[in-house]
Order: C-alpha cells, then structure tokens, then sequence
C-alpha cells in the first residue's frame, strides 16, 4: 500500500515536472555554471545563486521521485455511498451549497475546492452519507455542512 495516495491526474503532473526538471532545470544550470565559468571575474555570489538553485532542484527531484516510488492511485470510480478520498461532495450551509472534491494533502488546493482529507471540512466528511449533516470548526467559526451529494 503506497504512502501516498493520488489521482492519476496528479501522477501525470508529478511525472511532468520530473522529466522537464531533469531535462530542462539541470541543463539550464549547467549552463549557467559553464558560463561563469568563461569570466575571469566572477563573483562569489553568483556562483552561490546558481548552486543554491541546483541544491533546490536536486531536492525536489528526490521529492518527487520518493512520491512516485510510493504512490497509489487513487480510483476514479470511487464509491458514492460514502464520502471517501476522491469523492466529490456537495455540500448546503446557511442558505449557500458549495462543491468540495476530497484529496490527498499533497492535491489540497483550497482555492479550487480540493480540501485535503486531513483538513477539518475534508476530515468531517470522510464517510457519511448524503443527508448526513457534520459540524466543522474552521478557526473560530463552527459550520454545519449538510451533504447533498457524492459523486
């Protein structure tokens, strides 16, 4: 069972950002060592910019590499009967509804409705059933989601 669980999506991403930062990002920096390597009065600190930048894009390689070693994908058809990692859930509060899709924490992207299922309204959510309403302590405010919906 993989430490971490992902959609497809996110695997296709992951291994597109690998390949352009192990084609592009290395080259691109080696470049940039090969050309401050021709001047004769190079500064200390360029140098430095230039490996700091290589350390950083080594280390997300090893990242990335790491998740993808270790990974699971998370099944598209998942189960609608309870809200589950992948679920996409519709919510009604307070007279509004909102959409959420339940991912992983290395997918959260609030701003676009994925909610990490270890983040409060993901965590609340995780397996109840449409009709279910779950109370959600967000900072100070407390929200009771009620679920209209799994997909």
């Amino acid at each position: 069972m993989g430490q971490y669980k992902l959609t497809q999506a996110k695997i296709d991403s992951l291994q597109e950002e690998l390949a352009k930062l192990k084609n592009v990002g290395r080259s691109t920096l080696s470049e940039k060592l090969a050309e401050l390597r021709t001047h004769t009065n190079i500064e200390d600190d360029e140098v430095g910019e230039v490996l700091t930048d290589q350390v950083y894009l080594e280390k997300r390689i090893v990242e990335i590499e790491t998740i993808l070693d270790d990974c699971e994908v998370i099944p598209e058809d998942v189960n609608t009967d309870v809200v589950s990692l992948g679920s996409e859930v519709r919510v009604g509060f307070e007279g509004y509804e909102d959409t959420f899709q339940i991912v992983s924490e290395l997918e959260a992207d609030p701003l676009n409705k994925k909610v990490s299922e270890k983040s409060p309204v993901g965590a609340a959510l995780l397996g109840h059933k449409v009709g279910d309403t779950v109370t959600v302590d967000i900072g100070v405010v407390r929200r009771a989601y009620r679920i209209l919906d799994i997909k």
